[in-house]
């Protein structure tokens, strides 16, 4: 009896967002599907798509931006509804990999991480490729994905199980170097190296693909798209990382750290027009002195 909104655009394949939508009508509920032109991830969707939305009890987003970081989503979750988002979707993120976790069960240590993060003044990470980065998280409340949306209100990634918190804007300082994946080109080919300066990224060399991210960021136009705006722990056991950022962002045993907008997450206050994630491998994660993951195994905390 609920109105589910199924959201996708044509860079997606139409074959998830048409099995959504024929699970959710032998659920009984009233189905709508909207197709619109791709967005990058935090990027508003359109007004039609957004009034949707606003109107929908249970949405459903199989799309190649995420809807995530969207003023549209937490609009809409203020108004009662539960979001699902699935970034980068394809058959493949529904068949293996990270949807075969055990949701309920991590859900258990992400809240726990969550709490260690909400409870820090200071973090620093290192990782063997290179990161060395430190910032402040004192007066910030952690967040965190389960890859569940059950209660009215509650918004969340899909496979995505993660801890995560928006330090504050001005303080990172080191480098991170992403060998893993990153939102806006997929699988890391050769490592990226971000310095970082007085909360910012101020320069970025690597291979390849590191012009191309340089560009991305460029592209904008907006100074807000090069500022970290996130540090994240991946948690999900079952996940692979395959160049689907929703599923790779969540992999246990990697962190990320975004850039641009963070106004979503409880205290940012970084508006940019994106949010991209980039991810590495094996993080030692040390809170006000305290090891919590050495080389990507989480210490037991309890």
């Amino acid at each position: 009896g609920e109105h589910l909104l199924v959201v996708t655009d044509i860079a997606r394949p139409f074959s998830v967002a048409e099995a959504i939508a024929l699970a959710g009508e032998r659920a009984g509920a009233h189905v709508t599907t909207v197709i619109m032109h791709p967005i990058s991830s935090g990027q508003e969707p359109p007004a039609p798509v957004r009034g949707a939305m606003l109107a929908a009890d249970v949405i459903l987003a199989p799309v190649t931006g995420s809807l995530f970081h969207t003023t549209a989503a937490k609009e809409a979750a203020a108004a009662g509804a539960r979001l699902l988002s699935v970034t980068e979707a394809s058959e493949m993120l529904f068949i293996d990999g990270a949807c075969l976790a055990d949701f309920e069960r991590v859900a258990e240590t992400a809240e726990r991480v969550r709490a260690l993060l909400s409870a820090a003044n200071q973090v620093r990470v290192t990782a063997p490729g290179g990161t060395d980065v430190t910032m402040s998280l004192a007066g910030r409340e952690a967040m965190k994905v389960t890859g569940m949306a059950r209660e009215p209100g509650v918004r969340a990634g899909w496979p995505d199980i993660e801890a995560f918190i928006a330090p504050v804007e001005g303080t990172a300082t080191g480098t991170v170097v992403i060998d893993a994946s990153a939102s806006n080109i997929g699988l890391v080919r050769e490592p990226i190296r971000f310095e970082i300066a007085a909360g910012r990224v101020v320069s970025v060399e690597g291979g390849g693909q590191a012009p191309e991210v340089a560009r991305s960021l460029a592209a904008t136009g907006h100074e807000g798209s090069s500022v970290i705006a996130e540090l994240g722990i991946g948690l999900n056991p079952a996940g692979l990382v395959r160049g689907h950022i929703i599923e790779d962002e969540g992999v246990y045993g990697t962190a990320h750290v975004a850039l641009g907008n963070n106004t979503n997450f409880t205290g940012g206050l970084n508006w940019a027009p994106i949010h991209f994630d980039y991810v590495f491998r094996e993080p030692t994660i040390t809170l006000d002195g305290r090891t919590i993951m050495t080389a990507g195994e989480l210490v037991d905390e309890r």
